[in-house]
């Protein structure tokens, strides 16, 4: 039979779900809890991470150069112990490696409650591991820098109020190191600082680094994601 890519969601009122789906959530709910991971397997993400857009919680993940994964299960906790499966996505059939995948909780609300989440990555053999958890709430003030819009498509901008006189300089970086391209700005001691970033625009679908330093010092780093 021809595998399709597909997304199955849990919800509260597991009624409407087909029995089938009822019966194989319920298992991989007992699976999840007798198992934590396989330590022969070797096909890692390239990156995964939780970004929050309109108070809800935005899963992006990309894998790596294998293409022996068969599903993902995004797991989700309000405890950061406790990991209940929400979703399963499928692999594309089609997937080529460092293939982007997503997911909006739309059932979660952060409101200043932290909520954990976490990948069950499952290969063709069956077997399995965990990603380490992602704790996310709402807005993270972060020294008043903002880097957005998170995800974004075209331009990406930087906005700060920079606390001396010099020289800005943004990068953004793939999550292997490689840079992609740079930008710099002369800044003011107290000054409004805004920065676009053209040649974002021109990247592909994937996660990147941002690196903001200041007169050459670290102040700043966030992780973007390229729709």
């Amino acid at each position: 039979m021809k595998r399709t890519f597909a997304i199955w969601m849990i919800i509260s009122t597991i009624a409407v779900a087909p029995a089938k789906a009822q019966n194989y959530l319920a298992y991989l709910d007992k699976k999840t809890a007798q198992q934590t991971s396989a330590s022969n397997i070797v096909f890692p993400l390239s990156d995964f991470t939780v970004v929050i857009n309109q108070n809800k919680p935005h899963l992006y993940w990309q894998t790596g150069a294998s293409s022996d994964y068969n599903y993902f299960e995004v797991q989700r906790s309000e405890d950061g112990q406790n990991f209940k499966t929400i979703a399963i996505f499928f692999a594309k059939e089609d997937a080529k490696p460092h293939e982007l995948y997503n997911y909006k909780d739309a059932s979660a609300t952060p409101n200043g409650k932290s909520i954990s989440y976490r990948l069950k990555i499952v290969d063709s053999k069956g077997e399995s591991v965990f990603t380490e958890a992602k704790k996310v709430q709402n807005e993270i003030k972060n020294a008043g820098v903002r880097v957005g819009p998170n995800p974004f498509s075209d331009d990406l901008t930087i906005d700060f109020i920079s606390s001396q006189d010099g020289i800005c300089t943004v990068k953004l970086y793939t999550p292997a190191g490689s840079l992609m391209g740079e930008g710099r700005q002369e800044v003011e001691k107290e000054g409004d600082v805004s920065m676009d970033l053209p040649f974002a625009a021109n990247l592909t679908k994937g996660i990147y680094h941002v690196e903001i330093l200041v007169n050459g010092v670290i102040m700043h780093q966030q992780k973007v994601v390229k729709n």
